[in-house]
Parts: structure tokens; C-alpha cells; sequence
């Protein structure tokens, strides 16, 4: 096969020079003017394209600068055997000349390649003012449309309406739908609420003869309307509602006639909601102990008795007053007591006018340390007894003293172990007689039967005139001021606590109560009475000294003030605590 004849190369094509661009500047400002007067729709990034080629810029046309030659590669040599493998031609390089956009080299200077990357002043500055304005006025939208969108997110409900009503749950609760969600199938509903609670606490009497339920705080998930007690006789009446700070006594919810025992007790309530809806709940309550106070009339001696029930009375121990009690097997314990056996007992023993008050404190504990702790009160009669005559303490030159005073009708009294006879009226009076020189301490004990004994006692001590007058000098002897009776009677009340030592006359018949004695004193002119004048003092005195009326003394004591009386005479008196009555 004849080798294939070479293949000769393409002639150049032949390129027209380009023409020159406008001479003057005037073509290029009149070609941008005639450019911005055009429709935008016949413009292009460039200008008008132009029939005869090159660009119609305002109806003169701005010829296209001509391609350049583009030199062709020559043919590579055929290799042996065969026909060259085909390689596409390089792209030609494309060059455009500043002429074809219509700017001059000169008309802008050049910039370096870092302030090609920069924005500069005159760019962003010098931009024109509708520019600008556009900007401000694209903030001031976006920010009125943003708060647009947090008025409408605030206020939807009132703006496209709420959603429904929520569904009442079947245990009474409101269940909530939340628009545009749905609960999947297998999903579990949520819990319902707590059943609300509510603290109670066991309050027993001081004697233990009841026991009360005291309601405290309540706490619950759900508004509570109300609660009412659920049963006992004031179940369906106003007194069922129970409030914090109500009590109600244990035996309500018990059988007539049942009393309270130590165990579990159950209390139903019934909790009316906010919503209309009601829901019944139970408290569970351990009692752990029960006790009664009482007084065993039957015995010899008034004796308190004690009794208690306990729960678990398996290794427990009691205490009462700081004595151990046994307790039997099923929890019953009995402590008892005399109450003279307690006489005296600081914080137990308490004697008043009419009764004698007990406080026994008692304490339950097991192996781990106490597990109940009270306090048991009681009040036991007790008989009367008031001793008027002589004052404890009192001193007299007599042989002998009258012990008067008064005690309940039909009562025992003894003296120092004698019998005394009581009058219908529970008057007494007996005469004692008295050693010289001694003191002697009378003890007086009233008893009847059903109450608590009374005793009293009072000493007294013989003296003589001598003994007595010595005594009193002793006394004066201390004062750092002489007043006589015109310098504290014009102002007793200043005069309070001021030593006086008076001379006059018994006035009036001496009253005693109470161990004390008291009369009215005619004040002598030697003690500041003025002349011609009454000058009158009341005078109480703790004395065994036999007074009587018309009697000369000498009165040594504290001013205590003015006091009423139930003379006409002398309404309103300065009046004088005595420490020494001497007979003068």
C-alpha cells in the first residue's frame, strides 16, 4: 500500500486590522448618554449589538476590535504503522480590548491587587442618596416585621381565638389538648394526679379521757374547694368541714359508745376540687397509746390512778413520774400513787385554793430509745383550811394563843393530832397553851372523805415584855431617817418602802384573816400629829400578840401607800405594813 501523501498545512486565515477607537473622549460620553436613554429591555451588559458587527451604542457603531491570528500547531509526524491518534486543538486565547467596553487606558488609574479586594470610601460613601435610603428603609421593615411576629406568637389566643375547653379526666382532673399535636397509639397517658394531703396529728386531753384529731396543712397538686368528714355523726352538717387548726374528737369515727384503743384507724375525707369534682381519700392513723387519769374515791387516802393501753407491747417499758411500771402482755399497765405520797414534788405537786393539781410525766421506750413520751394531769379536791390566828412567825408575852380560823362543814380537824370541833359553818377556834421562851410550830390537818387532806401550820413563839420592847429598839435603831406622821401622810404613795416608827391607840377592834391582824391607829402628837387635830393609820401586822381596842402600842414598819377603807370617818387612810406591834 502507496503511503499517504503528506498533508499540507492550513494557510493563516487572513485578519482584518482592527479600527482605531474614537479619537476624542465627546464619542464615548455621547455613546453612555444615548445608552441611558434606551429602554432597559434593549440593552445588554455591553450595549445595542450592531448589524454590521462590533456594538450600536446611541446609533453610532463601535466597531469590535478583529480576532487575532491564532497560530495552528503543526501536524505530528505519522508514526510507523500508522495514522496518528487524533488530539483536539488548544483553545484559542481570547483577549478583549478596553476599546470594546468604550474606556480609555487612562480613564481610570490603576489599583493594586490589595485595593481590589477592599471596598473604598468612594465606592460605599460616594454611593448615590437614593441607595442609602434603601438600606435604612429595608432595616426599619425587617425590624417592624420582627416585631410583628412577637405580637402575634403573644397574643394568638386573642387574635385567632383559644383553643377549646379542656376535657374533664375520669379521675376528676382537667386533661389539656395541645393543638396540632395527637397522641401516638401505645403511647401512656399521664399519671394522674396525688391524691392531696393532709397532715393530722392525735391530741389527748390532759387526762387522757379523750382524744382529738387536729387538722394541719394540706398540701395537694389541685386547687381543694373544701374538705368534709366523710363519716361519724357530723358527716352531711356544716361542723363536717374540716380547715387547719379543726379538731375532732377520735370517738366520732368510732361505734357508740367505743372507746379509743391503740391500733390503726382509718378517717375518710371527701376533697371537693376547684373544678367542681370530688374525690374521697382516707388517712391512715396509728394510735400507739391510751391512758386515763382518775382518782379512786374508794380508797383510804385520796390515790391517783393511772392506766394506759399500749400498741406492740412486746419488749416496751414505762415509766411514770421516774417509776418503772409493768406492763402485761396485752399492753395494759396501772401505776397509783396517794397524793401525799407526792406532796412536795417540784414541777408533780400543786396546791391550790380548792385542789391540788398533778403533772405525771410518763415515757414509753423499747430496745431502740422511747417511742412515746406525755404528760398526764389531773386535779384532785382538796378541803379547805385557813388559819386567821396567830400570823407564822408572830411573837407574844401571853401564857397561851387562840388558833382560830375556818374549814369545810363536816370536816375532820385535828391539831397536832387532837381533835378540834368544827362548827356547822367550818369555824374553828382553840387555845394553845405556850412553853416560855419557846418556839412551838402548831400543825393543823382538815380531812373528808372524797377529797385530798389539808394541812397547814404556823409557829409562834413566848416572850416577854422585855424580851419584846429589846427587839424593837434593835429595829429602830437601823432607821437613817425620823418621819413623823405629817411628812408621809399628805403623800403615802411617794412614801413606799420608808421606815416609820409610830406611838398611839388602838382604835378600832383588831380583824384577823390570814394570819394577819389588822386595826386603825390613832397617831400620838409625839409621832407628828399636829395638835388638835385626828391623825389616822391602818395598820397590818403577822402577830400572836393578843390586841385589843383602846390598847397602847408602838408600831415599827413600811409606809405602803393610802388605802381604802369601809369607815365613813376615814374613807381613804395612809397605811403601814408592821414588822413589831408593842404593847405600851
Amino acid at each position: 500500500m502507496a503511503p499517504a501523501p503528506p498533508v499540507a498545512p492550513p494557510a493563516a486565515p487572513s485578519m482584518t486590522p482592527p479600527t482605531p477607537p474614537p479619537s476624542s473622549s465627546s464619542s464615548w460620553d455621547a455613546a453612555q448618554a444615548a445608552l441611558a436613554a434606551l429602554p432597559s429591555s434593549k440593552r445588554t451588559m455591553l450595549g445595542v449589538p450592531s448589524p454590521s458587527g462590533g456594538l450600536e451604542v446611541g446609533g453610532q457603531a463601535v466597531p469590535a476590535p478583529p480576532p487575532a491570528a491564532v497560530p495552528m500547531p503543526a501536524p505530528a509526524p505519522m508514526p510507523p504503522g500508522g495514522m496518528p491518534a487524533y488530539q483536539a486543538p488548544a483553545m484559542p486565547k481570547v483577549e478583549v480590548s478596553a476599546a470594546a467596553f468604550g474606556e480609555l487606558p487612562s480613564a481610570r488609574p490603576a489599583r493594586s491587587p490589595l485595593a481590589s479586594t477592599q471596598i473604598d470610601r468612594e465606592s460605599y460613601a460616594g454611593a448615590p442618596r437614593r441607595s442609602r435610603a434603601g438600606l435604612v428603609a429595608a432595616i426599619v421593615v425587617g425590624v417592624l416585621a420582627v416585631i410583628g411576629i412577637v405580637v402575634v406568637l403573644a397574643f394568638r389566643e386573642e387574635l385567632f381565638g383559644g383553643s377549646e375547653a379542656p376535657a374533664k379526666a375520669a379521675d376528676g382532673g382537667a386533661a389539656v389538648a395541645t393543638p396540632g399535636t395527637a397522641t401516638l397509639p401505645g403511647t401512656p397517658a399521664a399519671p394522674p394526679a396525688p391524691p392531696p394531703q393532709i397532715a393530722v396529728k392525735l391530741v389527748w386531753s390532759g387526762d387522757g379521757s379523750s382524744v382529738e384529731l387536729e387538722f394541719g396543712q394540706i398540701v395537694s397538686q389541685r386547687p381543694v374547694l373544701e374538705i368534709r368528714l366523710a363519716a361519724g355523726p357530723k358527716a352531711g352538717t356544716p361542723d363536717a368541714v374540716v380547715k387547719p387548726g379543726t379538731k375532732v374528737p377520735l370517738s366520732d369515727f368510732l361505734e357508740a359508745g367505743a372507746e379509743p384503743a391503740p391500733g390503726t384507724l382509718k378517717i375518710p375525707l371527701d376533697v371537693a376540687f376547684g373544678d367542681g369534682t370530688t374525690q374521697r381519700i382516707e388517712n391512715t392513723l396509728t394510735v400507739p397509746y391510751t391512758f386515763r387519769a382518775t382518782v379512786d374515791a374508794a380508797a383510804a387516802e385520796p390515790t391517783v390512778v393511772l392506766a394506759f393501753r399500749l400498741a406492740n407491747p412486746e419488749g416496751r417499758t414505762l415509766q411514770v413520774a421516774g417509776a418503772d411500771v409493768a406492763v402485761a402482755a396485752d399492753g395494759t399497765a396501772a401505776w397509783r400513787s396517794t397524793v401525799d405520797a407526792l406532796r412536795g414534788k417540784e414541777g408533780v405537786f400543786a396546791e391550790k385554793a380548792t385542789r391540788i393539781d398533778l403533772t405525771l410525766p410518763f415515757v414509753v421506750r423499747d430496745a431502740t430509745g422511747v417511742v412515746a413520751e406525755g404528760t398526764a394531769t389531773t386535779s384532785v379536791p382538796v378541803v379547805p383550811l385557813r388559819i386567821d390566828f396567830p400570823g407564822d412567825g408572830g411573837r407574844t408575852t401571853d401564857e397561851s394563843v387562840w388558833v382560830r380560823g375556818e374549814t369545810a362543814p363536816g370536816a375532820s380537824l385535828a391539831l397536832d393530832g387532837a381533835a378540834v370541833t368544827v362548827a356547822d359553818n367550818g369555824a374553828f377556834a382553840v387555845e394553845v397553851p405556850l412553853a416560855a421562851g419557846a418556839e412551838r410550830t402548831l400543825e393543823l390537818r382538815a380531812s373528808r372523805a372524797g377529797a385530798a387532806a389539808r394541812v397547814a401550820t404556823v409557829a409562834v413563839t413566848r416572850t416577854t415584855a422585855a424580851e419584846l420592847a429589846r427587839a424593837a429598839d434593835e429595829w429602830a435603831a437601823g432607821l437613817t431617817e425620823r418621819l413623823g406622821f405629817s411628812d408621809f401622810a399628805g403623800a403615802a404613795d411617794s412614801f413606799r418602802g420608808r421606815k416609820v416608827d409610830l406611838l398611839g391607840r388602838i382604835s378600832s377592834v383588831p380583824a384577823t384573816r390570814e394570819g394577819v391582824s389588822s386595826f386603825v391607829l390613832y397617831v400620838d402628837t409625839g409621832s407628828g400629829c399636829p395638835a388638835a387635830e385626828v391623825c389616822a393609820v391602818m395598820v397590818h401586822v403577822p402577830t400572836a400578840q393578843t390586841l385589843s381596842e383602846r390598847d397602847q402600842v408602838r408600831v415599827l414598819g413600811e409606809v405602803q401607800g393610802r388605802e381604802r377603807t369601809t369607815s365613813e370617818k376615814f374613807p381613804e387612810l395612809p397605811a403601814v405594813r408592821a414588822a413589831l406591834v408593842v404593847p405600851q
